[in-house]
């Protein structure tokens, strides 16, 4: 069972209590339906969901995920991270995180940690890099804290579930 706390919830919780802190698009404004950038987030679910990127996903992890199941454009500040987890959840296969902001360097956290059964793996957030895995081999991931280093400076990504 996951109990949902608001910001003041949050903010009063010991560090070791928080699981994610992150913001995600919930949504387009009001009027905003059909706008470009809305437009071009339905063209890139649809080449996600197209038969080339599924057979891409099949070469990289060798599982084919049968369909696109849900995607979330997250975007983490100062303090933000996700504590070590599994995506192995609701019929998931495949996760992708697609990155794509600009000024990141190494002092600003933020790095994805993939813990492997002999060390972790740390991966850089840099634009336009995917990261693409297979969900059910057992492995966790987390995602490292931005620090007081990244100032007003925020990390965008898609996160990107398969089944």
């Amino acid at each position: 069972m996951v109990d949902w706390v608001d910001a003041d919830g949050f903010a009063e919780a010991e560090p070791e209590q928080r699981f994610f802190q992150h913001q995600a698009y919930e949504r387009a404004l009001p009027g905003r339906e059909l706008s470009p950038g809305i437009l071009d987030l339905v063209r890139f679910k649809a080449l996600l969901s197209s038969a080339a990127f599924l057979d891409l996903a099949l070469l990289i992890t060798g599982h084919r995920p049968t369909a696109l199941q849900e995607l979330l454009i997250r975007r983490m500040v100062r303090g933000d991270l996700a504590r070590r987890h599994d995506d192995a959840i609701g019929g998931r296969t495949i996760c992708a995180l697609l990155y794509f902001s600009d000024g990141w360097h190494q002092a600003m956290g933020g790095e994805f940690v993939m813990h492997g059964r002999e060390g972790d793996i740390v991966i850089d957030p840099l634009p336009n890099r995917m990261i693409i895995f297979d969900v059910n081999t057992g492995l966790d991931h987390s995602v490292r804290p931005l620090s007081e280093v990244a100032g007003d400076w925020q990390r965008f990504n898609f996160s990107i579930w398969f089944r």
